[in-house]
């Protein structure tokens, strides 16, 4: 990757998976005012509940990692700004596996719900 390039790709990192962190935070609180419907209790009494939580919370720390990487990577000068765009992929791969996991929970739960 260009070294000139690095920058336009953090920015847009950034951009993007705060977006995403929004929308994680955003379901975790649609689901906690959720919590009077049968289906969450019942999770609750199994304990998917607490595991779906577990994972989202581990999916929003990822996501907040990603993000201030991407904002301390711009910062910093044009060699160590290659180095952190290499370790930036590695966050990506993470946080993407991450959202995968915690997305077909919460599709699973709106699919019961509807």
């Amino acid at each position: 990757m260009p070294v000139a390039a690095i920058p336009n790709f953090m920015t847009t990192l950034s951009s993007v998976f705060a977006t995403l962190l929004g929308f994680i935070i955003t379901a975790i609180a649609l689901l906690a005012s959720l919590l009077d419907k049968p289906l969450l209790k019942n999770m609750q009494k199994t304990g998917h509940y607490r595991r779906l939580m577990t994972d989202a919370f581990d999916t929003c720390l990822v996501l907040l990692v990603l993000v201030l990487t991407c904002l301390i990577g711009l910062m910093l000068q044009s060699r160590h700004q290659e180095i952190v765009a290499a370790i930036l992929i590695g966050l990506v791969v993470m946080s993407m596996l991450c959202l995968l996991q915690t997305g077909r929970r919460l599709f699973n739960i709106i699919k019961v719900i509807s």
